[in-house]
């Protein structure tokens, strides 16, 4: 499925899985954001759904494919009492 992100099973990322929830943290290697929407296949983390980070100076959102990190495999990272 292009787009989407697969775990270590080579099955698609669903959020319910891994209970994703906005605001946490979306690790990719060189890059760290933040989740904030699933606007692509829902259920699913995939190259259209909306981060917040900073590339710059300037914070911005961005769907995960005009983050330019994309191409890298993504961590999951959520706050202590998520």
């Amino acid at each position: 499925k292009k787009g989407v992100y697969i775990d270590s099973m080579n099955k698609p990322c669903s959020i319910k899985k891994y209970n994703i929830k906005q605001g946490n943290i979306i690790h990719f290697g060189e890059h760290v954001a933040v989740f904030y929407k699933d606007s692509g296949k829902k259920g699913y983390i995939d190259k259209h759904d909306i981060i917040l980070h900073n590339i710059g100076i300037t914070p911005h959102f961005s769907t995960i494919e005009n983050s330019q990190y994309f191409h890298l495999p993504i961590r999951v990272y959520k706050w202590k009492d998520d």
